[in-house]
């Protein structure tokens, strides 16, 4: 499975302002480690079941980090990269996650050293066609009137294969994976910001 991890830190880059709400306001932040009978309710986990198992093993109790925001697709583009994979149909999700603990949230060397991590042991796993992406991102926390600058973590994940059901297999074995990958490189411990010499911000 092919693992691969960046850093987008520059100010054109992505923000993801936590809790976040969507302009309309009909979707916002849903806290599932806190309340994880809500993944059934997520519009993305009941047209991607496979996404809301996932959603429930990484907000489970033995991971170091829990969802903000995620979403799911099917396709048939196929960037230059990924011919490799001699498909015509590909699923993929993405998923935002940060670390539970608030501490751990401004060390940019504990973010980036746990995808190190994650994308090690994703090197280890069977070859399939599958493929994961961990990109290291800033954050805006917020917490009453007081807000605090950080990182998060967008998880990409994707399957490939001839058709849709082939495709949509390989990517629910990638996503487990890739779970199992994150709570394992989580074991050790996440690298406080007293320990770090820089953080994002």
């Amino acid at each position: 499975m092919d693992a691969d991890w960046s850093v987008e830190l520059g100010r054109e880059d992505p923000v993801l302002e936590v809790p976040w709400v969507a302009p309309d306001g009909r979707q916002g932040y849903v806290d599932l480690r806190a309340r994880p009978e809500l993944v059934k309710e997520l519009e993305e986990a009941r047209l991607f079941p496979e996404l809301g198992e996932w959603l429930r093993q990484i907000n489970g109790a033995r991971g170091v980090v829990q969802s903000v925001k995620c979403d799911a697709w099917e396709s048939t583009q196929m960037e230059e990269a990924e011919k490799i994979f001699e498909a015509s149909h590909k699923v993929g999700s993405y998923c935002d996650v940060i670390f539970r603990d608030q501490a751990a949230r401004s060390s940019f060397e504990g973010h980036e050293r746990f995808v190190r991590k994650v994308c090690v042991l994703l090197g280890q796993a069977p070859e399939i066609p599958a493929s994961a992406e961990f990109i290291v991102r800033r954050s805006t926390f917020h917490q009453g009137d007081e807000e605090h600058e950080g990182c998060y973590i967008t998880a990409y994940v994707f399957g490939y294969g001839k058709n849709g059901e082939a495709a949509r297999r390989q990517w629910e074995i990638a996503l487990k994976l890739a779970g199992n990958a994150m709570m394992q490189a989580g074991c050790d411990g996440v690298e406080r910001p007293e320990a770090s010499n820089r953080s994002a911000g």
